[in-house]
């Protein structure tokens, strides 16, 4: 069961003594966090479940499982904001799947930025660090692709979030307010400085991550 495998990366972080203070608190916080992710109850429990994923011996099958499953489900967070905006009526219920799927692409990124990695997909093997509870990436480039994706989610999330806010605003005009305050150029109108203020975080979150994916090719997303 994932809760098991969680629980066992925790004690190996812990037991590892290669982590410390406010890293060790962090990197345990964001394992944890796992157990609300739909994201990841996917990969740990229909993967493991379902395929017998720790008895596929074949690594390219297990890449090419765990990454299909991966893009699918960004593109059909991606589909589903793009519903929230443009179609769905209920704003409030629009706004919570924009935040829960926010939630999501945050922990992912500081899963992959901050969590000690594995050298190949599956269980840690003899090679591995004692602390490295994280599978690795298995291509940059497609990497990269998901952080782009990763932008229009952030862009189509605050538009969501100012339409709820701001009921005058239609959702083109939501978009277009969420892309000035993404490029830094300009607010929406009557919305609270506290929204605006938060998109501005997160997006330099982002681009920071962005920026780190790009320099060297590989820092957090390269295989080692």
């Amino acid at each position: 069961m994932p809760a098991q495998t969680w629980n066992q990366k925790i004690r190996r972080l812990w037991a590892a003594d290669q982590i410390h203070g406010i890293e060790l608190v962090f990197d345990s916080g964001v394992l944890a966090l796992r157990y609300t992710s739909v994201s990841y109850w996917s990969k740990d429990v229909w993967l493991n479940r379902y395929l017998d994923w720790r008895e596929i011996s074949d690594k390219r099958r297990r890449r090419l499982w765990r990454d299909n499953l991966i893009d699918l489900y960004c593109i059909s967070q991606f589909l589903v904001l793009c519903a929230a905006l443009f179609c769905f009526q209920q704003r409030t219920l629009s706004a919570l799947i924009a935040g829960y799927i926010l939630f999501e692409m945050y922990l992912n990124l500081f899963t992959i930025f901050f969590l000690p990695r594995q050298k190949e997909i599956g269980p840690p093997g003899a090679a591995d660090s004692p602390s490295a509870v994280n599978e690795p990436s298995t291509s940059v480039e497609r990497s990269i692709l998901l952080l782009f994706v990763n932008v229009l989610q952030l862009v189509l999330s605050f538009a969501v979030f100012y339409r709820r806010a701001r009921s005058a605003l239609s959702p083109f005009d939501a978009l277009s307010s969420a892309v000035l305050v993404f490029g830094t150029v300009g607010t929406p109108l009557e919305v609270p400085s506290l929204l605006v203020a938060l998109q501005v975080l997160l997006d330099f979150l982002l681009v920071a991550a962005i920026l780190a994916s790009f320099v060297g090719q590989a820092g957090p997303f390269a295989k080692k």
